[in-house]
């Protein structure tokens, strides 16, 4: 699952197999640096999570650092253009980055090998026209959601067969997640005045939407927060879980978490972090951990969620870099 960056609200044949070499092929390991830092009492944890995934933009490219969660070995790989969004598939050690060309708005999918650094390119969006706000890659299939001739679309991509297929068009787009069924896809959409998650069932190609009222640019959700009059809020990346049930948004300075429950959408008490400016988010598949990066800062803070799904303790983890978008997998 990808992270997307906002305010501006977010091929029929294999393209080419030639590799690109990797920068930086060496791991440098880096020691972790992890300390228990929230009241809740600590409790032992089975961390799924294998990789995490940050991006550097640069001059005509981005590097891509990864990170061992059970090593602590830090990779850099630089990736061709400008990084909008990524995904990955722990069983196959594979990162997949969609990449934006300079001077281009061609949108290209590599592939990076997390345990070698090798990096491949595997298609284009263009092929299709769509202009991708973001992807996801499950069982071989690519899915991808975006703006095909002014026209909002999800499709899909057989990494093996190499073909594409519309699945479903005319629904609000933005950042996708898997549902809570094996044959559901979400999709989350803030707009300028309201939040709309869109389940899409895969078998039938049926979409099914529910709009929220919520304004991430005033903080309003059915009453009034206590912002300086006139002040925008910005919201850096939001994140829906695999259940449908929480929303979680860098909006400023703060984590904020949202409830949904039916067609009602509750504000939880923001999560409070020990460092500063946090910035972009990803969230592990079972809903049971956040990663935050902080602005211009060597870290991540992972935040645990106990059974209880509200308390939570966070740990700091040393992760070098900048980290502008963030992805776990």
């Amino acid at each position: 699952m990808s992270v997307f960056k906002i305010p501006a609200f977010l091929s029929l044949a294999l393209v080419s197999s030639s590799l690109i070499t990797a920068c930086s092929a060496t791991p440098v390991v880096a020691p972790a640096q992890i300390r228990a830092l929230n009241a809740a009492p600590a409790q032992a944890v089975k961390n799924q999570d294998r990789y995490l995934c940050s991006i550097e933009a640069r001059e005509g490219h981005s590097i891509v650092k990864i990170l061992d969660l059970n090593q602590q070995g830090v990779r850099s790989v630089m990736v061709p253009g400008k990084v909008k969004s990524m995904d990955g598939v722990q069983t196959e050690g594979k990162l997949y980055v969609n990449s934006v060309a300079q001077g281009s708005t061609d949108q290209t999918l590599y592939e990076v090998n997390v345990l070698d650094g090798q990096v491949r390119r595997l298609l284009s969006f263009s092929q299709v026209g769509l202009e991708t706000e973001d992807f996801l890659i499950q069982n071989g299939k690519l899915y991808a959601v975006g703006i095909q001739n002014k026209r909002p679309a999800l499709f899909s991509y057989d990494l093996r067969a190499y073909g594409w297929q519309p699945v479903v068009y005319d629904f609000q787009p933005g950042t996708l997640q898997y549902g809570s069924q094996t044959q559901d896809l979400q999709v989350l959409h803030f707009g300028a005045a309201s939040l709309t998650r869109t389940t899409v069932n895969l078998a039938s190609r049926q979409t099914y939407s529910v709009n929220y009222s919520f304004n991430y640019k005033t903080g309003e959700l059915g009453y009034k927060t206590a912002q300086a009059k006139g002040s925008e809020n910005y919201l850096y990346s939001g994140l829906i879980s695999r259940n449908g049930r929480s929303i979680f948004a860098s909006i400023n300075d703060k984590i904020e978490r949202y409830q949904i429950e039916d067609k009602q959408i509750n504000r939880l008490a923001p999560i409070t972090l020990p460092h500063a400016l946090p910035r972009y988010a990803a969230l592990s598949q079972d809903g049971q951990q956040l990663y935050v990066s902080h602005n211009q800062q060597n870290r991540v803070s992972r935040v645990r969620f106990n059974p209880d799904g509200v308390t939570y303790r966070i740990e700091d983890i040393a992760f070098p870099g900048t980290h502008q978008e963030l992805v776990v997998f």
